[in-house]
């Protein structure tokens, strides 16, 4: 069996150091999509948004089926409840 690779999507240097704290081997790749908010739009509504136009930028550049998209904001949901 193939070892998973973890991969970060995003560009963010504080999401960066977060996972170095893990001492995971991962790489980052930067969804590169535009982050601007649409209008009316609420907090929440556009973290969801992003989360998955970000997952599907990045899956879309990922050809290695050992790879996961992993939504943080998901995990983020889950560790506050």
């Amino acid at each position: 069996m193939k070892k998973k690779k973890i991969i970060l999507g995003s560009s963010s240097k504080f999401r960066k150091a977060l996972f170095e704290t893990l001492k995971l081997d991962f790489t980052c790749l930067s969804p590169d999509i535009d982050e601007s908010r649409l209008s009316n739009e609420k907090p929440d509504d556009m973290a969801v948004r992003l989360s998955i136009e970000k997952a599907r930028k990045i899956s879309n550049t990922i050809k290695n089926t050992n790879s996961k998209i992993v939504n943080l904001n998901d995990f983020y949901n889950h560790c506050k409840s």
